[in-house]
Order: structure tokens, then sequence, then C-alpha cells
């Protein structure tokens, strides 16, 4: 990939600039409902959702792994991740979750958001293999619980939650949401849902000197990638 990012001082950008938003809460959504009207459980919402979510795997030329990380598909055949995962990165792969799981490549990027630190990818599989998950703007509220599935040290499909500990305004990057579900290496380009199951954020930054402060942007930067020609990886 002969595009570069900023290199994560993405932290200290953020830090240095974030203001809390005014005007961003909403009122509460109420928790999701199966077929029969009840609410999901966390358990049900995790295996509602869960085979949308993917690892994203990445090679050098000589075929050796370099990084790994999450993505989730946002429409048919396309992967959302950070584009600090797949940086320098000779080939990439992504294997899915449902099941056994099964591994597909990557024919390239089709947009990139060098600022937000986000990637969007094509990857051929079928077109069943690829089931896009819900995606909401809407802001959530302080104190709303929260979950992320990811791929934290390689460890597929883990699944972590938390609450919403405060929404913030970053000049040039948008809605940032500061989370407490904890974040390992790994876990970057996680969807973050709500209790519906939308995805409400993408996992970006794990703030290293403090605990459980641990950062993801709001969807609108997400669905504001348009898609381009198509970069290689080689």
């Amino acid at each position: 990939m002969k595009k570069t990012i900023p290199c994560l001082a993405l932290v200290v950008f953020l830090f240095a600039f974030l203001q809390v938003a005014q005007g961003q809460s909403s009122p509460s959504e109420p928790k999701s409902l199966d077929k029969t009207g009840n609410a999901e459980s966390l358990p049900e919402l995790v295996r509602r959702v869960k085979p949308s979510v993917v690892s994203v795997l990445t090679y050098d030329a000589k075929g050796e792994p370099l990084i790994s990380g999450t993505g989730f598909f946002i429409r048919p055949g396309e992967v959302v991740t950070n584009m600090h995962v797949i940086k320098n990165s000779h080939r990439v792969e992504i294997h899915t979750l449902e099941g056994k799981g099964r591994t597909y490549p990557v024919a390239g990027a089709l947009a990139v958001d060098e600022e937000a630190d986000l990637a969007l990818l094509r990857v051929d599989l079928p077109p069943d293999r690829s089931k896009p998950l819900s995606l909401t703007s809407s802001a959530p509220d302080e104190g709303e619980p929260v979950f992320l599935i990811g791929n934290p040290l390689r460890l597929e499909g883990s699944v972590s939650d938390g609450i919403v500990s405060a929404i913030r305004e970053v000049p040039d990057l948008g809605r940032i949401i500061q989370i407490t579900a904890p974040v390992s290496h790994g876990n970057s380009g996680s969807p973050l849902f709500n209790m519906r199951g939308q995805v409400i954020g993408i996992v970006t930054v794990k703030v290293t000197n403090g605990q459980n402060i641990n950062l993801a942007l709001g969807v609108p930067r997400i669905t504001s990638l348009a898609r381009g020609e198509l970069l290689s990886f080689d």
C-alpha cells in the first residue's frame, strides 16, 4: 500500500483539541426486538451481528504475517477497517467469523481517509457471504451500554462491553465516542454497537496511559468514505 497515514499521534491530536459536544445527546433508544417482539439479550445480539465482523490479516512481500486487525461489512463485498492495519502490506486477507470461518483475498482499497485512519476494502467473496451491518448516525447517550466484537491479540471474535463515557467533537475528525469497553491490539477497526445491534462507531485508538479510555470514530465519518479507483497493495 503506497499511501501513508500520519502516525497515530492521533491520540495526542485528540486530547489536545477535544471539546465536549454540545447538544449531542438523544433520547435513549430501546433495545432491539427479536421476531417475537421481545428485547434481545447481549448473547442474542452477538450471535446476530458476529457473522458480519471479520479479522483483517496482512502479509509482507515474502508472505510473512504483519499485523492483524478487525473490520466489518458495510456493503456486500466491502469491509471498513483502520488504515494503519493495512499500511505497508503486500497482501491482505479477511477471515470471517461465521462458523469455522473462511479466508478471502482483499482485491484492494476502494477508499482511504488518512486523517481519520479509515480504509474501505473490496473483498472477493460470494455475495451471500457478506452480510452488511446496520449503521446509525444517531449519537449515543453518555452512560449508554455498548459492546464491540474484534480480533484482540488474534483471539478472533472476542466480545467486550462497557458504557459510553463521553461524546466529543474533534476539529476535522467529527464525533469521537469515548468508551469503557476493553480494547487491545487487534481491536483496531472493530465495530462499536449499541444495544439494538446497530454500529455507532469504529474503534480507532486505545489511550495507553489511561485505564479503560478507548475511542471510536462516529459513523458519519465512515459513511462519508467516497469510493474511487481501486488501489492495489503491491
